[in-house]
């Protein structure tokens, strides 16, 4: 069967670390990144094409992408 997979943005690498322990305590799930900022989150989105994104809506900002909620 195939794995849901699941693409993990926050700034703060232990709630995106914590997040990705519980994610994977699912054999359905497999976490295929983690980005620390919106430009990151994107380029990872493009480059993996995952199943589902899990985002930290207060991430901050770039001018490229805005911040976690404007992107």
């Amino acid at each position: 069967m195939k794995k849901t997979t699941v693409l993990i943005a926050d700034d703060h690498p232990i709630v995106a670390m914590a997040v990705q322990e519980i994610v994977e305590r699912d054999d359905r799930f497999e976490v295929v990144g983690i980005a620390k900022g919106p430009t990151e989150l994107v380029q990872m989105h493009q480059q993996f094409s995952p199943d589902v994104v899990i985002a930290d809506y207060s991430m901050p900002g770039d001018g490229i992408h805005g911040d976690g909620l404007q992107m």
